[in-house]
């Protein structure tokens, strides 16, 4: 089979160009620093996002090329970045502001793991503030060698202790954590957590 042809039959629509489609898994590649034998299995994850959530490709690659460079900085691959990105289309989420809205989540836990390299000083700040909230719940974001943990193992851990906030105090809470723009992707995720090993 084509990739490219397996990844438009996902576009749902007739009218989506094969080129347009090709620089969206390009432009994929390129974010995630992935050399071109990559592009099938691109293509292949791109087609299953598309297919199994509320998004067009073209929703999807706009937001991987808003959030892949801030996903590769942490060491998420494309798969677990398309994962967070279906949970939030389902919950309504798409395209550039759900790319946005996920770059500031890897953002503040990059800030809050000490990976502040390519943060401005409020990003850094916030991240501290942050971190603070995290360990006094007993959430460690970076394991025993240093390294930031996975953000679908952190999201989950973040959902279980939100459990007991009403609604209110929930998106107070992720706002707190992951400031207003990173409150959305992370309420998506934090609602469906459970779904982002599924994909």
């Amino acid at each position: 089979d084509c990739p490219i042809l397996d990844l438009t039959r996902a576009t749902g629509t007739d009218t989506f160009k094969l080129g347009e489609v090709a620089s969206y898994a390009a432009a994929a590649m390129r974010g995630f620093g992935l050399s071109s034998q990559k592009f099938a299995q691109v293509c292949d994850v791109m087609g299953v996002a598309a297919d199994n959530s509320a998004m067009d490709v073209a929703d999807l690659g706009e937001a991987l090329k808003i959030a892949a460079p801030s996903a590769k900085t942490i060491n998420e691959d494309i798969r677990d970045t398309a994962s967070a990105l279906m949970l939030m289309a389902n919950a309504g989420v798409r395209g550039s502001l759900a790319g946005t809205s996920l770059r500031k989540v890897y953002q503040s836990l990059a800030a809050q793991s000490g990976k502040t390299a390519g943060l401005t000083q409020e990003q850094i700040d916030e991240g501290i503030r942050g971190a603070d909230q995290l360990a006094q719940m007993g959430i460690r974001l970076v394991d025993q060698n240093g390294n930031l943990r996975k953000t679908n193992v952190i999201m989950a851990e973040i959902a279980k202790k939100a459990r007991a906030l009403k609604n209110g105090e929930k998106i107070n809470f992720a706002t707190d954590i992951f400031d207003l723009r990173g409150s959305l992707g992370a309420l998506s995720i934090m609602d469906k957590y459970s779904m982002l090993d599924t994909y």
